[in-house]
C-alpha cells in the first residue's frame, strides 16, 4: 500500500505556503515558494511553483492535494494544476482547488494547519504540532 500524504497549499499572489502531512507517522513539515496569482499565471509559472513545493515527495506516495488559491476558478484551475502535475510526473490520487476565502488556511498563525474539503465544500481545519 502506498504511503499517504496530505498536502494543503495556500496559493497567494506572491507566495504559496502549505504543509505536507503523513497521517500514518504524524510527521508534518512546512513548504513555501514564490508564486504568481494562479488566475494570471502562465503554465510554466504554475509548473515552477508546484515543482518547488512538491519535488521532494519521492515515489510510492498516495498524494491528496488541497489548494486554496486567490482568485481560483475551481474547475478550470483544478484542470490546470492536474495538467501541470502530470507534466512533472506527479499524479495525485485526489486534487481539489477552491478559492482561498473558502479555506481560510490561517497562514502564519504559529501552527501547522490543514484544510479538508468535503464534497459540498464544507470546510474543516485541524491544528497539528510542527
Amino acid at each position: 500500500m502506498a504511503e499517504p500524504l496530505i498536502v494543503s497549499i495556500d496559493w497567494g499572489g506572491s507566495k504559496a505556503a502549505g504543509i505536507i502531512l503523513n497521517p500514518v507517522t504524524g510527521s508534518c513539515r512546512k513548504v513555501e515558494s514564490p508564486s504568481p496569482n494562479l488566475r494570471l499565471a502562465k503554465e510554466e509559472a504554475v509548473e515552477k511553483t508546484l515543482w518547488a513545493l512538491l519535488s521532494d515527495l519521492g515515489q510510492g506516495k498516495s498524494l491528496h492535494l488541497f489548494v486554496g488559491a486567490a482568485g481560483a476558478r475551481p474547475e478550470h484551475d483544478q484542470e490546470r494544476i492536474r495538467s501541470a502535475l502530470s507534466r512533472l510526473g506527479i499524479l495525485p490520487e485526489r486534487l481539489q482547488v477552491i478559492p482561498d476565502y473558502l479555506g481560510n488556511l490561517a497562514a502564519g498563525a504559529g501552527g501547522c494547519f490543514i484544510i479538508m474539503c468535503q464534497p459540498h465544500i464544507e470546510m474543516r481545519s485541524s491544528s497539528l504540532p510542527v
